[in-house]
């Protein structure tokens, strides 16, 4: 997938240094700007287009505006308690130790790459034209978003070859 896109020095995970810290950030950069643009220039406009089409629009839009902002929280919510039983379990600190939030992105993975073939499976039953413009979506949208689970995994203590198979696992 999109793992050939990441820079081949090995000791990227090793090195404490400033030029190690700026390529993750590069990375995650990227990954972020890219699915946020997917979100607010694809996502949002087709889930409040779908809402108009509703008998009360309002309480249609109102009704989507608060499962996303439940959304929003509520992993926001999961985030921060698995925070605080990672500080708490801190005290421990054992060298090679993996954070729980690169284990969370690896379960988030899976669940979208089995949603992503449904979606194509789907696409593929209803034409072939379809279908093969969905994988390309797809594909185009995976890039940024593979990035980024790699950043993530290393951020949160997987080696470079750890985090490779760890995604290629959850493909």
């Amino acid at each position: 997938r999109s793992i050939a896109l990441l820079p081949l020095d090995t000791d990227l995970v090793h090195q404490q240094g400033t030029t190690s810290d700026n390529r993750l950030k590069l990375l995650l950069s990227f990954a972020v700007g890219g699915l946020l643009g997917d979100v607010f220039l694809h996502l949002f406009p087709e889930a409040y287009g779908a809402a108009r089409g509703q008998q009360d629009i309002n309480s249609s839009r109102l009704s989507l505006g608060l499962w996303i902002l439940g959304g929003i929280l509520a992993f926001l919510l999961i985030e921060k308690i698995f925070e605080f039983t990672e500080d708490s379990n801190a005290k421990e600190d054992k060298k090679g130790t993996k954070k729980i939030l690169g284990f969370l992105n690896l379960a988030a993975n899976c669940i979208d790459n089995f949603l992503h073939g449904l979606t194509v499976a789907s696409s593929f039953l209803t034409s072939i034209k379809l279908g093969v413009v969905t994988t390309l979506a797809i594909l185009v949208h995976e890039i940024p978003h593979e990035v980024g689970d790699f950043a993530i995994l290393v951020r949160s203590g997987f080696s470079r070859w750890e985090a490779g198979k760890a995604q290629l696992g959850t493909a």
